[in-house]
């Protein structure tokens, strides 16, 4: 069957920040893709790729909505490259984003080049977007830079999540070398109301990692971002009290984890997740995000058939 193509949606640029290079080599990789809706379903109308980034399947679901897979033929990131992706959720969809296997960034040699990340998602007024990529793992020596921009128009909502490993426990390699930047950018019209920036640069010494106001010595951290109608699900926008103790009553069950946290700001929920395991993390995230769409949706939604798998 062929997919209808439709004009391309301007998506704000967000140029990521880059030191000058000599001898620059890697991937230059890019991935844009589209959904609208069709006859009450969501459609992926639009998957344009540059490079080892492309569209593994597209599932269409009993919820109306459209499970993507999205594919890194390489298997992970190396010095030099640079991956993009641009996602447009246009009114009346409900796009879920999500990958095969965790993402891997590669530890780099001498030369040092970063390895990039940029997302820019945006959802237009009546649409909706889950990013739900498995666990990132950063090896030993990495020198990984990743940007997430939630663009959100009108009442465009949104629920995503980042997952990320620090070093690979179970081969016993330690993430004490290397250097990871990540920021997350959220916004409504143009109106910026969330942003966070992690800066690590890892050491013997280094206290983000091991004190308690930092990462407290565990090797996995996690945010998922949540912006729906908390008004529509019987909660007041900027005082879910209520709903914050939902979260933490839930996820305080959870005894393997040193800690959970949830906040409110803005209209936005952030669930974090620190400790050792990102299956743990992707769990609890899974069970939050369950809960919230079931009540924004007021129908049950559907998991990714990937995870089962």
């Amino acid at each position: 069957m062929t997919i209808p193509t439709i004009e391309a949606t301007k998506i704000i640029d967000v140029p990521i920040t880059t030191d000058s290079l000599e001898d620059k080599s890697g991937w230059m990789a890019s991935l844009e893709l589209e959904f609208e809706s069709r006859q009450g379903l969501t459609r992926m109308t639009r998957s344009q790729h540059c490079g080892p980034l492309r569209v593994q399947r597209a599932f269409q679901e009993t919820d109306g909505s459209c499970h993507v897979y999205m594919l890194h033929p390489p298997g992970g990131v190396v010095a030099g490259d640079e991956l993009a992706i641009n996602v447009v959720a246009h009114k009346d969809t409900h796009a879920v984003l999500t990958t095969p296997a965790a993402g891997k960034f590669y530890r780099v040699l001498a030369n040092k080049q970063p390895q990039i990340q940029k997302n820019i998602l945006l959802v237009k007024s009546g649409g909706l977007m889950e990013w739900l990529p498995q666990e990132t793992i950063f090896f030993r020596d990495v020198n990984a830079r990743m940007e997430t921009h939630i663009q959100l128009e009108g009442s465009g909502q949104f629920v995503g999540w980042e997952i990320n490993c620090l070093g690979r426990q179970a081969s016993g390699e330690t993430f004490d070398a290397g250097t990871v930047r990540q920021e997350l950018n959220v916004s409504r019209d143009g109106k910026l109301l969330h942003r966070e920036m992690v800066r690590l640069q890892a050491g013997a010494n280094n206290p983000l990692q091991q004190s308690r106001w930092g990462l407290a010595d565990q090797n996995v951290f996690g945010t998922l971002v949540a912006v729906l109608p908390f008004e529509l699900m019987g909660y007041e926008e900027y005082s879910a009290v209520t709903l914050q103790e939902q979260l933490m009553d839930m996820l305080s069950r959870d005894t393997a984890a040193p800690y959970w946290g949830v906040t409110l700001k803005s209209g936005v929920v952030l669930v974090r997740y620190l400790g050792p395991s990102g299956q743990r993390c992707r769990e609890g995230f899974s069970a939050i995000r369950k809960m919230l769409m079931d009540n924004a949706r007021h129908a049950e939604i559907v998991e990714p058939r990937i995870w089962s798998t």
